[in-house]
């Protein structure tokens, strides 16, 4: 098993050139931009301690990257350094490439958590409301992805 530092130094490394536009656009193909800040809140909020999360939170994946580096990302983003954040206990995704999803659980996975990688993605509750679509960002769109890592 590698270490988490090495597996980390790896994934900045793959990520070095890819933008928040290219993973934005590849997560929703239509009005990626006022879409994006929608789903960083949603992460936000389903990650934030004081909030309950008894159901996973369903992550959509983008395909622009291999579905381990893109969830590695994620998990990146939810456990920088200084934000205060609940841990992500459990994955679940299934190996194809191409867009797809990823579910993450705020608890211990039980067995029967692999029957809601199965079901169709309107049959997974989602752990909290989604929020409505934001106005676009004016800068930052084509920044690098690396960035959300820092923020």
């Amino acid at each position: 098993m590698k270490p988490a530092k090495r597996i980390e130094r790896e994934a900045r490394a793959e990520l070095e050139g890819v933008t928040v536009a290219a993973l934005a656009d590849g997560v929703f193909p239509e009005r990626a931009a006022t879409r994006w800040p929608a789903l960083l809140s949603s992460l936000d909020r389903a990650s934030d301690p004081t909030e309950p999360t008894a159901t996973p939170t369903v992550l959509p994946l983008s395909g622009a990257l291999s579905r381990a580096r893109e969830v590695q990302f994620w998990i990146l983003r939810l456990s920088r350094e200084g934000a205060r954040r609940r841990r992500v206990e459990g994955i679940l995704y299934d190996s194809r490439s191409g867009p797809g999803r990823a579910l993450l659980f705020w608890r211990d996975l039980k067995a029967e958590d692999f029957l809601s990688l199965q079901a169709p993605p309107s049959e997974v509750p989602a752990a909290s409301p989604a929020p409505p679509e934001q106005a676009a960002p004016t800068a930052g769109f084509e920044q690098p992805l690396l960035s959300l890592l820092t923020a």
